[in-house]
């Protein structure tokens, strides 16, 4: 079947090892929580739509590993990313202190004018924060990034986050800033299309 979007987004997930990356995803496309989430081997695929003003846009998400090995792949995925999840953990503050290292590789390997959203994960876990609200708010302002707490244990914030990412990118693309592949074609093109994106 024939699916109109009226853009095809390709999104990356970035972050530390552990900070709940594929949960997130689990939680926005299948809304589940599973405790015995693995680490992340290389990159995994997905895709969702999320409706922005009315129209249906398909976003591409690729969800990488964190851990140092699996940098180098990794990083070839970064190409023509316009959105840019970038997650930490409220309870883990190196996760945070890594953020300016993830951060240049974005500004070095993705499109140059790439929205990038921030998320601080694990808000269930907020008696144990490690990382004041505040003083992430202030790195995303200074770096001019959207900035959201989530759950992905309890859903809070999830798709949320990713409609408000989602419609950054969308701005973008309708302001001409970013050059995004619209979709008018059949899910036979998606499928090829949704390949590789290197």
């Amino acid at each position: 079947m024939s699916v109109d979007y009226k853009y095809n987004f390709k999104f990356i997930v970035i972050g530390s090892s552990g900070v709940g990356k594929t949960s997130l995803l689990s939680r926005l496309i299948d809304g589940t929580f599973n405790t015995e989430n693995q680490s992340t081997i290389g990159v995994e695929y997905l895709s969702t739509v999320i409706e922005v003003d009315g129209n249906p846009v398909k976003l591409q998400i690729w969800d990488t590993a964190g851990q140092e090995k699996f940098r180098s792949i990794a990083k070839s995925y970064f190409r023509h990313a316009v959105g840019v999840i970038m997650v930490y953990d409220i309870t883990d503050r190196k996760s945070f202190d890594d953020l300016a290292f993830w951060l240049n590789d974005v500004h070095t390997l993705c499109d140059p004018n790439a929205s990038v959203t921030l998320i601080g994960n694990k808000l269930d876990m907020a008696s144990s924060r490690a990382v004041t609200t505040s003083e992430a708010t202030s790195f995303a302002n200074t770096h001019q990034l959207l900035y959201l707490e989530t759950s992905a244990r309890g859903g809070d914030n999830v798709q949320e986050a990713f409609y408000r990412a989602t419609k950054s990118v969308y701005e973008r693309a309708e302001n001409g800033q970013i050059t995004a592949k619209t979709s008018t074609t059949s899910q036979a093109k998606q499928n090829n299309d949704g390949g590789c994106g290197c």
